[in-house]
């Protein structure tokens, strides 16, 4: 039984060990040290913090050498801190924001309270000696005001300095191939594990989020960091909480589009052949107190209406058209594709579909619920649901063709012989057409948990965090 039960036990610490070892950071911290107008260090001295807009407070006291530190503490703020002594004249911090994973140093001296009153300073920024290891942390106010075409969290950590933005639409950290970094909501693994994806995440096509971004409450992004809790990537790690609720109601909505009405037709006095092109996404967040101070809801939905061109190439009207890479208009015949569309209909009953000038709806949703519960000044706890649904059409592959030899000719427009290599004209090259049902989709479905719970023990002194995803 004894035997069982240590088994059991070696077990379940191996467990929450490799759990551990590949958990990310959701919360900041602060820390500094408090001492008096002739630098002693005023070992007692209480420390409180409040987050203004749920009012969740920290507290804690600093120890023989006046020093403290608060952790588990929600990113983003302002913060109010007070710091307080017996015989010392109190201080009131105001407008302090944490960023995601740095601790905030705040650094206090306090003088006699004889005919003082209460002093309170306005707090613009931290140097941060704590901070170590290359990476960048992007707050709210720089999500929101970061340009971004296609919504994409890409477009804003691809500010890192470490950071490459690959022509295949992912982004690698420091010289690393983007497959080796990992993507972490709310300490969730939101990774491309199947590694279809050319962004290397789930959620969709190359850049595609696994959560919207109007859901996001701040970034952090580490490449060579000290902190043992980051791990699980060679690369660089995208880490991201999502919003929460505050004890004011909120609420937003929004809309982007882009069609190809709003692009050109005409390259160097030509006129092209645009194909239909839709992209419509609209959004609303939803958040506020269910109970004030105590528990918080968020909610966002984002709907996407997108139809994408199937081939934006051409077949040719006439055997005297150009074809080839500097035109839109590849070498088959618009009749030969008609007439082989029409073989194999009446004789086999197959619709091989278009060929050209069309395209293809593939809508995506986005869905996501957080709650957050104060459940007294030691304990916190956050539970957050997403679900992403993405539809979209691929082309057939590129793969060369395996017909005929390695000198082949043709006759070209003006009667001349050109030779060419079958092996290099594949589906997708100027020598051909695809029809519609060459095309294949991808769907993903994405639906991730998870749960969080921060505890003070010790009366401040320590600290745990247990987390489910």
């Amino acid at each position: 039984m004894v035997q069982s039960l240590k088994k059991g036990l070696a077990t379940l610490v191996a467990i929450l060990a490799g759990a551990m070892a590949f958990a990310q950071v959701t919360t900041s911290s602060l820390a500094g040290q408090v001492t008096d107008e002739n630098g002693e260090p005023l070992a007692g001295a209480a420390i409180i913090a409040v987050h203004a807009p749920s009012g969740t407070q920290y507290a804690t006291v600093a120890n023989v050498e006046g020093r403290y530190v608060i952790n588990g503490m929600r990113v983003g703020g302002p913060y109010k801190i007070s710091i307080s002594f017996i015989g010392m004249g109190e201080l009131n911090y105001e407008g302090i924001t944490l960023k995601l994973g740095e601790p905030y140093e705040l650094n206090a001296s306090m003088k006699s309270s004889n005919a003082l009153e209460a002093v309170v300073l306005t707090a613009e920024g931290s140097f941060n000696s704590h901070k170590t290891g290359a990476g960048a942390s992007f707050s709210l106010k720089a999500v929101e005001n970061m340009p971004t075409i296609d919504r994409s969290i890409y477009d804003v950590v691809k500010f890192t300095p470490q950071a490459t933005v690959n022509k295949s639409g992912g982004i690698s950290f420091a010289g690393a191939n983007n497959r080796y970094n990992s993507f972490q909501v709310d300490g969730a693994v939101a990774n491309d594990t199947f590694g279809l994806a050319a962004s290397g995440t789930n959620g969709g096509q190359t850049g595609a989020n696994p959560i919207s971004l109007d859901a996001i409450e701040e970034i952090q992004v580490v490449v060579a960091p000290f902190d043992v809790r980051q791990s699980g990537f060679t690369g660089g790690a995208i880490n991201a909480v999502t919003k929460s609720g505050s004890n004011e109601f909120h609420a937003s909505v929004y809309n982007y589009y882009t069609s190809d009405k709003v692009r050109g037709d005409k390259v160097a006095g030509e006129s092209i052949s645009n194909s239909e092109i839709l992209d419509n996404t609209t959004g609303i967040t939803v958040g506020g107190p269910i109970i004030k101070n105590k528990l918080f809801f968020f909610v966002n939905a984002e709907y996407t209406i997108d139809n994408s061109p199937g081939s934006s190439r051409m077949a040719r009207t006439s055997a005297s058209d150009k074809w080839g890479n500097d035109v839109t208009y590849n070498r088959p015949l618009a009749s030969e594709l008609d007439e082989i569309k029409d073989f194999l209909s009446e004789k086999f009953g197959y619709n091989p579909g278009r060929y050209q000038g069309y395209s293809l709806k593939t809508p995506d949703y986005k869905l996501l619920a957080r709650l957050d519960w104060n459940i007294n000044d030691n304990n916190k706890l956050n539970v957050r649901f997403s679900h992403t649904h993405n539809y979209y059409s691929t082309s057939p592959s590129s793969s060369m063709s395996p017909i005929g030899g390695t000198n082949n000719k043709f006759k070209a427009p003006d009667g001349t012989d050109i030779a060419f290599n079958r092996y290099s004209a594949g589906r997708q090259s100027v020598y051909a057409q695809y029809f519609e049902s060459a095309r294949y989709y991808q769907e993903q479905n994405f639906t991730s948990v998870a749960a969080e719970l921060n505890s003070r023990l010790f009366n401040g002194r320590g600290n745990n965090l247990l987390r489910f995803t």
